[in-house]
């Protein structure tokens, strides 16, 4: 329960930004030497560092993501801490549009960054999954994949039991579209909303949807 009020939280928050960031960024961010050498180890290009540590002014670090065993490994993303989670996300997602980088929250004050296209990548790394529903992260990244070919969203943040997108669009179809969500994950409504109505009207009120599966 406590997990489901953080990420119904960080929706409304993302719903409702302003995009205001607080912070004076600097022009020209100086790369560190541990910074120059995870260019090179991971590929990136060396202009979307310079993007990401000039909006938040801090150190960039490799990411951490879960394995099929949930244990942490090393993978093939950065990670920079911010105050303005939110609105860094948004200007960051502006910067790089276009470009083969996806931008996601690694929490509610820090930024992740992983090369390509497929917004999926973010739950395999994360290793997301429900084992009390039988649920593996296979199944979950399969259920995402064939939403992209019915809905535009974005995929907000995922860790190894949850998953919070927002919404570009609304659906044309609530009723359909909440009961695809309670099929995949009931902790939606069971432990969630109370029912397919309460979650239609979360999602009206977010423009999102928050996963879990406790």
């Amino acid at each position: 329960m406590i997990k489901r009020l953080l990420l119904i939280t960080m929706l409304f928050v993302t719903a409702c930004s302003n995009n205001n960031n607080n912070t004076d960024p600097d022009p020209d961010p100086r790369l560190t030497s541990s910074e120059g050498l995870l260019i090179a180890e991971l590929g990136f290009d060396k202009e979307v560092f310079k993007i990401l540590k000039q909006a938040t002014n801090n150190e960039i670090h490799q990411f951490t993501g879960y394995d099929e065993n949930n244990k942490p490994n090393k993978a093939e993303g950065i990670v920079s801490p911010t105050e303005h989670g939110v609105e860094t996300l948004k200007i960051l997602r502006k910067k790089l549009k276009g470009k083969d980088y996806i931008v996601f929250l690694e929490s509610s004050q820090s930024i992740g960054i992983i090369k390509g296209r497929d917004q999926t990548k973010i739950i395999q790394i994360m290793g997301t999954e429900g084992p009390n529903y039988d649920v593996l992260n296979e199944d979950i990244i399969k259920f995402f994949k064939d939403w992209e070919r019915k809905y535009n969203f974005n995929i907000l943040y995922a860790d190894d039991s949850a998953v919070n997108i927002e919404l570009n669009e609304l659906p044309t179809d609530f009723v359909l579209f909440a009961n695809e969500i309670y099929k995949i994950c009931p902790d939606t409504v069971d432990s969630g909303s109370g029912s397919i109505e309460g979650l239609i009207e979360e999602i009206k009120m977010t423009n999102g949807v928050a996963f879990w599966w406790d």
